[in-house]
Order: C-alpha cells, then structure tokens, then sequence
C-alpha cells in the first residue's frame, strides 16, 4: 500500500510536471509567434509605404509626361490654325495662352479647348478673333454644361447674323444664357430658332436680345424650336412691309386687339400662331424689353480672366521645358 501510494504520487507531481512544461512552451511558443507577427506587421507597413510612395511618384512621372504631350500637341494645332487663318506669330502665342487659361479654368482638357479653336478658324476667324471671343464661349458653356465647338458655333454665327463685333461674344452670351434659363429651350434648340430668326431679325431692326425675348415667350407657350424660328421670320417679314418699325407696330396691334382668324389671315398658317401670340402678350413681352441681362456670364468671363495671370507662371516654365529639350517650335 505504502509502495502504491508512493507510486500515485510520483504519477502525480509527474503529470503535474508535464503539464507545467506544456504552459511554458504554450507561452514561449505564443510570445515567439506574437513577436514574428509584430515584426511582420512592420515589415508589411514598410512595404506598403514604399509601394505608396511609388505609386505616388509614377502617378506625378505621368502627370508631368501628359502635359508636356499636351502642350506639344497644342503647339501642332497652333501652327495649323496659323496656316489656316494666316495671322501673326504674336496672336498665335496669345491664342496659346489663351487655350490654357481656358482648359484651367473650365476644367477641359487643353485637346479640347484647342479642337474648338480649330472649330472657329474654319468659320472664318482670325487667331485675334477667337482670343476674343473664347472667354464669353466657354462661359456659356461652362455653365450649361454644354460642349464648347457647339456652343461656339451658336456665338459666332449669330454674331454674325447681327452683324455684331467679335467683341460683344459676351453680349451674345448673355442673351442666350438668359433665354435657356428661362424656358424649356436648350442650346441646340436654340441654334434650330437662329437659323431662321437671326438674319430676318436684324434685317426688320428687331435686336438680339429682343429676338432672345420673343423665342422665350413662345417657347413657354409650349410652341417648339422649328416652329418659333419659321413663325418668327414670317411675322417679321409680314410686319416689315410697311416700312415702320417692328417693335411699334406689335405695340399699335396690341392696343387695338386682334382675334386669331385676323392673325391667319395676316400671317399665314406658319406665322398666325406665333404672330398671336406675340401681339395678345405683348405688354409681357414689353417687361422683358426693360429687364437687364443677367449678370452671370460676365462673372464667370471675370474668372477666366483671373486665371490668366497664374498661367503666365506656366507659360515661362513650359518655354524653359521647350528650350532644354531643344524643341524647335518654329514653323517650318
């Protein structure tokens, strides 16, 4: 019995020893492993920093690559529109910055701003008109959300339309920006409207911004683009063959009232609609005569001409950037 309860109690500090020391591995297996993966942890953060940064200076590498294929590609279409439009080496050079003040402060790309210049060389205009003109655009367009070629092309026909300077490109702007806010016209709708009011307006004496007036009346009617344009002209036309003045005599047939069948018989089908409308509204119409152009383009034409002067700073940099990798930018 002595000898059995000997031996149970060996059994038991052994067992007792065995598990202690299974503990001790535990923990010391457990603090090895924690300490690994602390180190690992660090390793991996190191390692993702580095691959940050990387990816970080790779993105800049590109970003400079892409500006200089920019501006290169800008100086391409310069000496194209300089062989299209045949103006002076200044001008050109204006126009460049111009592109760049543009694309900076639209947020176009300088490809883009420079296809909408080649779009106007191709209309006629000299490097010195489109520098003129491209503020009032792209404002319009900014703010429309419009693409800038077509819009434009709206600006720069009926500025010619009008027989208006390339420097009332704000003017025409505003006219347009006003009548798009306020009616269900659009843009492209707009250019339907123009090509058939623009040259019959200015021909009776009727102004952009009162034509600009008219189109929006009618479009709030419920009358469509096409229908207000060929409307627009017929009246103008109908109206104008006595001589007087357009504007007197929508007054003069307003005061003494017209019934519609007297319109379709003045106007015809096409215009008696329009024409209605224009003489049975016309104290409306009169108020939006007298009201001012909205003045938002010309504070957005004021923030592109505050971001030439930061490009300036640009412009003397990309010179030096030409000239160390002896880019010869000379037509030849």
């Amino acid at each position: 019995k002595r000898t059995q309860s000997m031996g149970d109690s060996w059994r038991s500090s052994w067992d007792t020893r065995v598990a202690g020391e299974k503990k001790a591995q535990a923990a010391i297996s457990s603090a090895e492993k924690t300490g690994f993966g602390a180190r690992a942890s660090r390793v991996a953060s190191t390692i993702g920093l580095y691959a940050s940064v990387g990816t970080a200076i790779y993105g800049t590498i590109n970003a400079i690559k892409d500006v200089i294929l920019e501006n290169l590609n800008l100086d391409k279409v310069l000496h194209r529109i300089k062989a299209i439009t045949e103006t002076t080496t200044g001008e050109i050079s204006r126009l460049g910055s111009e592109i760049r003040a543009t694309a900076s402060s639209i947020g176009k790309s300088i490809g883009d701003v420079a296809k909408y210049a080649v779009a106007m060389s191709k209309l006629g205009l000299s490097a010195g008109d489109i520098s003129q003109v491209t503020r009032a655009v792209s404002a319009l367009s900014a703010v429309l959300g419009e693409d800038l070629s077509a819009t434009g092309l709206l600006v720069v026909t009926t500025i010619k339309q009008f027989n208006l300077q390339m420097e009332e490109a704000s003017y025409v702007s505003s006219v347009f920006f006003n009548a798009i806010k306020s009616s269900p016209l659009d843009i492209q709708q707009l250019g339907t409207s123009m090509q058939y009011v623009g040259s019959s307006a200015e021909a009776v004496g009727v102004n952009l911004k009162q034509a600009g007036d008219m189109m929006i009346l009618l479009s709030n009617k419920g009358l469509k683009a096409s229908k207000i344009g060929t409307g627009l002209r017929n009246v103008f036309v109908k109206l104008k063959e006595g001589g007087n003045d357009v504007v007197d005599v929508l007054r003069n047939m307003n005061e003494s009232g017209l019934q519609f069948s007297e319109a379709v018989d003045l106007f015809g089908k096409r215009g008696a609609i329009v024409g209605y409308n224009l003489i049975s509204s016309f104290k409306e119409l009169e108020k939006m005569f007298a009201k001012d152009l909205p003045s938002a383009m010309d504070n957005y034409i004021a923030k592109i001409e505050s971001t030439n002067g930061v490009l300036d700073g640009f412009k003397r940099a990309w010179q030096l950037v030409k000239a160390a990798a002896s880019f010869d930018g000379s037509e030849k």
